[in-house]
């Protein structure tokens, strides 16, 4: 079972008008151990408008000389084929990745409390996600994304999740027959699925 599970993550920069929109700029993929698979950054196709580096921890310079998408998304493809994926609301990742995937073949962790929130005293409604800093704090009792995000550092949690309930995982049948999309969410600001709300215009927060 272990060499059939990889966990992935992604980083994103802001795309037109006012950057309210993803594109893809890094994609990370680690093995069961977390060991380092694939770490590239890639070129958007698209004008960048917002780094958003307080959160991607991306510059300008990361992606001086990254890769092209469609080199990117081929590679990504062939590591993905035949594997257990793991993520964190992945819906995210595929659509910057223009890829579609079976949904019986992807672990969420975003959905880690409403399959297991037992084990912390609460069941969490399947709309109010927990965020992955959440996750390692509450579940492994680590402090992550102290500053701008680490997409690898972010795969290897996303794993460590899984293998702490991975027996209990498969053998749901809630995680099996419940969930018939890769969910993308939505921005509560606006309705977007293309940003989160930080990232929205309307915000007036937003840096």
């Amino acid at each position: 079972m272990s060499n059939d599970c990889i966990a992935i993550d992604c980083e994103m920069v802001g795309v037109g008008h006012m950057g309210s929109e993803s594109a893809l700029a890094r994609v990370s993929i680690v093995n069961y151990y977390g060991e380092k698979l694939f770490d590239k950054f890639v070129k958007p196709k698209r004008v960048i408008r917002d780094y958003r580096t307080q959160y991607s921890g991306i510059t300008a310079k990361h992606l001086e000389n990254a890769a092209d998408f469609d080199e990117v998304q081929l590679e990504v493809q062939e590591l993905l084929k035949e594997k257990l994926i793991i993520g964190q609301s992945p819906g995210f990742d595929f659509k910057a990745l223009e890829l579609e995937w079976p949904v019986s073949t992807i672990r969420d962790t975003a959905q880690y409390y409403y399959l297991f929130g037992n084990m912390f005293g609460r069941r969490q409604p399947i709309n109010k996600k927990p965020s992955l800093k959440r996750l390692a704090n509450e579940v492994l009792g680590l402090n992550i994304q102290k500053s701008s995000h680490d997409s690898i550092e972010d795969a290897r949690i996303c794993m460590l999740l899984y293998r702490l309930k991975q027996t209990e995982w498969e053998n749901n049948t809630v995680n099996k027959s419940a969930f018939t999309s890769l969910d993308v969410g939505k921005c509560r600001l606006c309705g977007s699925t293309n940003h989160v709300r930080r990232q929205c215009p309307r915000n007036p927060w937003r840096s």
